[in-house]
């Protein structure tokens, strides 16, 4: 696995390697440090949606999930693909994804993103219960989405949004063999 930890401000280096930390550094005054990754239609920070340009073309809708998301939710990792799921889950099981789906889209800090009214992609942020300043980040593209910039483009929301919130660090376990997800992680400006 490799564990990236992408820091808010006061970061000094960036780097992924096998099982350390990676930091972001935060540029810019009033800025998250992953401000540009794509071109948001609606910056505004009161903006309860935004559109995004992705890189086919098209447009997607971020905003937070709840309740009654949950079944959109299921719906997006229980089709993932064995391979996919594997990634995403270190397990090929369907067990468990709905009660999964169920608690994450009633946590304040689930984004989804939507084409039309499909849910192609979802970022989960679990704060740390032993420090409020850092969160885990669990991300799902659906297979077709997948390499278009919505990864990119939930990641930066739930960032932009947690550290609103006071999160100041943002983990992801990743699986060494998962190149679309340490890809995302370079599109932000991690090597």
């Amino acid at each position: 696995k490799t564990t990236a930890l992408l820091a808010g401000a006061g970061a000094t280096r960036a780097a992924v390697v096998p099982r350390t930390t990676a930091r972001r550094p935060c540029r810019g005054q009033g800025r998250s440090a992953w401000d540009g990754a794509m071109s948001v239609l609606d910056r505004s920070p009161n903006a309860l949606h935004e559109r995004v340009l992705l890189a086919d073309g098209s447009t997607v809708d971020i905003r937070r999930l709840d309740a009654g998301d949950a079944r959109a939710l299921t719906r997006l990792h229980r089709d993932l693909p064995l391979r996919d799921r594997w990634l995403r889950f270190a397990t090929v099981s369907r067990e468990g994804i709905e009660e999964y789906a169920a608690g994450a889209a009633t946590g304040e800090q689930v984004w989804g993103a939507y084409l039309g009214a499909e849910l192609v992609g979802a970022v989960h942020l679990a704060v740390a219960d032993h420090d409020p300043e850092q969160a885990e980040v669990g991300l799902a593209v659906s297979h077709r989405m997948q390499a278009h910039g919505v990864g990119t483009a939930l990641l930066e929301r739930a960032v932009r949004e947690s550290a609103r919130r006071g999160v100041r660090e943002w983990t992801a376990e990743v699986l060494a063999e998962n190149t679309a997800m340490r890809r995302v992680f370079a599109d932000l400006g991690l090597p």
